[in-house]
């Protein structure tokens, strides 16, 4: 409410243009900084033959190239 002026619908009148310019700025920056963690991570770019819920399962696969820089 500080710093946002503009009203983006009259459905919410507290919701305002800054206030999602700044969330969608904020979301886009999250998303690039994480993605080169989380594409290391092999739980997230190993094919899984079957679906386990073991998170102490240790994962050996190579990396696919897609994946790489």
């Amino acid at each position: 409410m500080k710093f946002g002026k503009t009203p983006l619908i009259k459905l919410s009148p507290k919701k305002t243009v800054e206030g999602f310019l700044g969330g969608a700025v904020f979301a886009l920056m999250l998303n690039f900084l994480s993605s080169g963690y989380l594409g290391e991570s092999k739980w997230l770019v190993c094919n899984q033959p079957e679906l386990t819920f073991n998170i102490f399962q240790i994962i050996e696969c190579e990396t696919p190239s897609v994946y790489k820089a």
